[in-house]
C-alpha cells in the first residue's frame, strides 16, 4: 500500500509503546494546560465610600475608595472592582 508504514520485526512493539507515551504525553499537556486556565481566574473586589483603609477588598471588609483608586498589589489585568454604596 502506498504511504503507509510498517515497522519490521521486533520493532514493532518498540514503535507502538512509543507512539502511546507520545499520545498520553499530549493528552497530560492538554489537561495542565486547562488546569493552568481555570487556577488563572480574575478575581473580584469591592469598595464602599465609608470604608476603612484598613479593608482587604471582600464583601464583608470592602477596601476604601482612596485604597482601590491606589491601584492595590492584589489587583490583576481583568479583576472586577464592585462599588458598593450601602456603607
Amino acid at each position: 500500500m502506498a504511504g503507509s508504514r510498517v515497522t519490521p520485526g521486533p520493532w514493532r512493539h518498540i514503535h507502538a509503546m512509543i507512539t502511546t507515551l507520545r499520545i498520553r504525553i499530549r493528552a497530560w499537556a492538554i489537561l495542565a494546560a486547562l488546569a493552568l486556565s481555570v487556577a488563572t481566574r480574575a478575581a473580584e473586589f469591592h469598595v464602599a465610600p465609608g470604608a476603612g483603609a484598613g479593608g482587604i477588598g471582600s464583601p464583608t471588609d470592602p477596601w476604601s475608595l482612596a485604597t482601590a483608586l491606589a491601584m492595590p498589589a492584589a489587583l490583576r489585568p481583568g479583576d472586577t472592582i464592585w462599588p458598593r454604596l450601602d456603607r
